[in-house]
C-alpha cells in the first residue's frame, strides 16, 4: 500500500442554482441550502515513502518544507440532504524532486474519485447564519501513474536509463479528507482541503 498526501489550498466553490427550501419538521428547520456545488482548487501534493534507489520524497522532518503548487483539481458535489451528499472529483499532480536531495525525477498522477460527503457543520449544529462550514468526505478512487524519469540509480552500474520511462500503470484505492469552508456569499465560498489517498496495486515508487 502506498500513500499520496494531498493538500489543496484554498480556492473557490461556486454554488449551483439548484437552491432548495427545506420544509421538514426536523432539526434542520426551515432554511435554504445549495444542492449542487462546483469546486476548483490548486495546491500541494506530496508522495510518501518508499522511493527508488537514489531518489527521495524530500526532508520529512520539516512538514511542507518544500511546498510548491503541483496539483490541480476539479469537482462537483451534490447534497441529497442538508447533512449528506455525494462528490466526484478529478485531480492531476506532478511529483518532482523539490529539494535536490536525490536524483531528479518526475511522476505524473491522475486520479478520479467518488466520495460520500458529510456536512459536519450541520451535524455539529453550527449556527445557520455562520459563514464557516466543515465537510468530511471519503470514498474510492482510481488513478494512473506515469513515469517521466529518464534515469535511475543502479547499485553496480550507477546511473542508467529508466526502463519504465513514459510508461503508465493503473491502480485504485481509498481517499478521505476534511474541508473547512468560508462562505463569501450565498453562491461563492473559499475552502481548504486536506485529503489522503491510499493506493493499492502501485508498483512505481
Amino acid at each position: 500500500m502506498k500513500r499520496i498526501i494531498l493538500l489543496a489550498s484554498c480556492f473557490f466553490a461556486l454554488q449551483g442554482n439548484a437552491q432548495e427550501t427545506e420544509k421538514k419538521a426536523t432539526n434542520d428547520s426551515i432554511g435554504t441550502y445549495n444542492r449542487l456545488t462546483f469546486e476548483a482548487m490548486t495546491g500541494f501534493a506530496d508522495g510518501n515513502y518508499p522511493c527508488g534507489n537514489g531518489f527521495t520524497a524530500g526532508d520529512k522532518k520539516h512538514v511542507l518544507s518544500h511546498f510548491t503548487v503541483n496539483n490541480f483539481d476539479l469537482g462537483a458535489r451534490y447534497m441529497i440532504t442538508p447533512k449528506f451528499g455525494l462528490k466526484a472529483n478529478l485531480a492531476y499532480s506532478i511529483s518532482t524532486d523539490q529539494e535536490g536531495l536525490g536524483l531528479p525525477y518526475e511522476t505524473n498522477h491522475l486520479t478520479f474519485a467518488l466520495q460520500g460527503v458529510i456536512n459536519a457543520a450541520r451535524i455539529l449544529d453550527f449556527k445557520q447564519d455562520s459563514r464557516f462550514g466543515l465537510l468530511g468526505h471519503a470514498g474510492i478512487q482510481v488513478g494512473s501513474l506515469t513515469s517521466k524519469t529518464k534515469d535511475m540509480m543502479d547499485p553496480v552500474l550507477g546511473k542508467v536509463p529508466n526502463p519504465s520511462f513514459d510508461e503508465t500503470e493503473y491502480h485504485g484505492g481509498f481517499v478521505a479528507g476534511i474541508t473547512p469552508q468560508y462562505r463569501i456569499s450565498n453562491k461563492i465560498a473559499l475552502f481548504v482541503d486536506l485529503s489522503t489517498y491510499f493506493n493499492y496495486r502501485q508498483h512505481f515508487n
